[in-house]
């Protein structure tokens, strides 16, 4: 069939790029059987991400009153709360 090569879906080869991206990010889209290795590289990345967002909310809650300093943090975990609710979402 032309529209299955290699065995794969149809699907995978249209949205190829996607799926690696969301594969980087840590969501195991069509993985059939998820590697061992892919589990721990996924848990290491949301276990990093995560302790990085409560290491900015803290950063923000003790900051010395610069408010330079406070929009940095503001718009970083602006950008990182996007990321949250895709991983809550998506998980």
């Amino acid at each position: 069939m032309e529209g299955q090569q290699r065995g794969k879906a149809p699907s995978e080869h249209r949205f190829r790029k996607v799926l690696v991206i969301l594969r980087l990010a840590g969501i195991p889209l069509n993985m059939h059987p998820v590697p061992r290795l892919y589990t721990v590289y996924s848990e290491m990345i949301v276990t990093c991400f995560y302790i990085t967002y409560f290491a900015c909310l803290i950063d923000l809650l003790f900051n010395d009153g610069s408010l330079v300093g406070a929009m940095k943090t503001i718009r970083l975990l602006i950008g990182m709360q996007f990321g949250v609710w895709v991983h809550l979402f998506f998980r």
